[in-house]
């Protein structure tokens, strides 16, 4: 039998689980079947299958018969059902690892980091652990902010300095460059012509400005560095320019976590 993490299934579907068969037919009094077609009828419980033949009330929400054996009838290669009633879960997917995730906002792992094999790398300059594992798009700040805590161990989203000690190849927004955003100046005076980046592809791989070792899409990271001045904006860092900017924390872009 195939389950999809996040749906329950349906009267019907549980009635096509052959375990548990009793010495006679089975019948289940339930709002839109008949009792002729709730009897369930099980001769072996190895090898035999159940069959149901019972249509569900055309004024509910239920599967009908066929709907619920067309979940199984679609599924694709991978195993997943792909059509019928209650089989379509939108899910949005990690690119690096393809793992669903529910909800950006929400806790999206059962098991930490530390309760899994991951990947990390240690840049040797500054010391910082950035968690390659796993690397999100499409977050609005407070919910990338919110994230790496949840996932323990002193995982956290790297402030404007520690996201700057990633940049490179451009001079001006690396540390220690002309442009002046930094944990203690975060102020929107604080960006200046300096902070505009580089032009032309950077050193690493995709013309990204960044170490290799870094995966991800070579464009806006958030840092956890609010503006002080500009409530609704955060400081964030595009890869594709090196350029160190702030952005309405309304909007998505990417991010990691450190410690």
């Amino acid at each position: 039998m195939l389950w999809r993490k996040g749906w329950l299934p349906t009267c019907t579907m549980l009635l096509l689980i052959p375990a548990g068969c009793a010495a006679g037919p089975e019948t289940l009094a339930e709002p839109g079947l008949d009792a002729a077609g709730a009897d369930v009828c099980c001769d072996s419980c190895a090898d035999s299958a159940s069959v149901v033949d019972a249509d569900t009330d055309p004024d509910s929400n239920g599967p009908t018969d066929s709907a619920a054996k067309d979940i199984y009838a679609e599924a694709d290669a991978d195993g997943e059902p792909e059509a019928g009633p209650d089989a379509t879960l939108d899910v949005a997917k990690d690119v690096e690892l393809d793992v669903p995730l529910d909800s950006a906002h929400d806790a999206l792992f059962d098991a930490t980091p530390d309760a899994m094999t991951i990947e990390t790398w240690t840049d040797p300059g500054s010391g910082i652990e950035w968690l390659l594992t796993m690397t999100y798009s499409d977050m609005i700040w407070q919910d990338a902010v919110d994230y790496c805590p949840s996932l323990g161990s002193g995982w956290h989203l790297p402030t404007v300095a520690e996201l700057r000690t990633a940049i490179l190849g451009c001079a001006s927004t690396e540390v220690g460059g002309a442009c002046s955003v930094s944990d203690g100046c975060n102020t929107s005076s604080c960006e200046t012509g300096a902070c505009a980046g580089c032009s032309g592809p950077g050193p690493g791989l995709g013309g990204c400005y960044r170490d290799d070792h870094l995966k991800g899409a070579c464009e806006w990271f958030w840092s956890s560095t609010p503006c002080s001045d500009l409530p609704d904006q955060a400081w964030a860092v595009n890869f594709h320019s090196a350029s160190v900017s702030t952005r309405e924390r309304a909007v998505v872009a990417n991010l990691w976590c450190v410690r």
